[in-house]
């Protein structure tokens, strides 16, 4: 997705302008990738008996949260790339059922140090709303909905964009056979900011481990494409423990396909039912 800036990885070099160009295809390509899934998957009805989370991964999910439910979900990274380590600690979201089908978010932000920075920079990063609508599904296997987000300008220097930045993005979850799924992000960001519009494509694959720990690993896609000089393209991998029924506990790792960044991190999140 075109994350908060409090759960970015990286922020370096953006794409080259042929991969925006290339984008919109891929993105097209991997949309009718999952409703063909959706199609072919066994009619299962998705369900919230347990907390369903937007981290870990590069990615969010597409489920709601149901009305009254207040989510909040945490973690810490670490993260070094050609530019700069990272040390982030935050990544807070905080997720409100409002009404059926629609949630809000706060997106809280990390407290950030650069380590290697001789200037020795640390601070906030920039805060910011959103709101995540469900849009109706043609089959109970196929989940989806919007998220679009607003952040503010309220981070530290050197660590906020200066500027508001908007971002849309579509969300799609497929559900599959013997516990696996696929979860689809295709969103757009900080268009008309000087910075400029970016194209951001997730595709994560997940699996729930057989036995009676509720254990799933995924693995997965993230690319980066905006106007610049390089793109950024992302391979990733974790796991979730489902400690109970309200409380997920999380482990994620990625690493630059074409250049020496790498990020590893972990996370909670925990939902409160009215």
């Amino acid at each position: 997705m075109p994350a908060p800036a409090s759960r970015c990885r990286f922020t370096g070099p953006t794409a080259a302008a042929p991969a925006v160009a290339l984008a919109p295809a891929v993105a097209v390509l991997a949309v009718l990738a999952v409703l063909a899934l959706a199609v072919l998957a066994p009619r299962s009805a998705a369900a919230q008996e347990t907390i369903t989370s937007d981290r870990p991964g590069l990615g969010s999910g597409s489920f709601v949260v149901d009305p009254g439910i207040l989510q909040f979900e945490i973690g810490g990274e670490y993260a070094e790339s050609d530019a700069t380590d990272r040390i982030s600690i935050g990544q807070g979201l905080l997720r409100y059922g409002v009404v059926d089908g629609l949630e809000l978010h706060g997106i809280v932000g990390s407290f950030v140090v650069l380590p290697g920075d001789d200037d020795g920079t640390r601070g906030l990063l920039d805060v910011g709303l959103g709101a995540k609508l469900r849009l109706p599904s043609p089959d109970p296997a196929l989940n989806w909905s919007v998220l679009g987000t607003v952040l503010f300008p309220t981070g530290a220097e050197r660590l906020t964009a200066d500027e508001i930045v908007p971002a849309a993005t579509f969300l799609a979850d497929v559900a599959l056979p013997e516990g696996v799924g696929v979860t689809l992000n295709v969103g757009a960001s900080g268009w008309g900011t000087d910075a400029g519009d970016q194209i951001v494509l997730t595709l994560t694959p997940s699996v729930a481990l057989p036995g009676s720990r509720p254990i799933a690993v995924y693995g997965g896609y993230a690319g980066y494409y905006a106007s610049g000089d390089a793109d950024l393209h992302y391979v990733e991998a974790g796991l979730t423990w489902l400690r109970a029924a309200d409380l997920q506990l999380d482990v994620n790792s990625g690493v630059e396909v074409d250049g020496d960044g790498w990020f590893v991190g972990i996370g909670v999140a925990k939902r409160w039912r009215p």
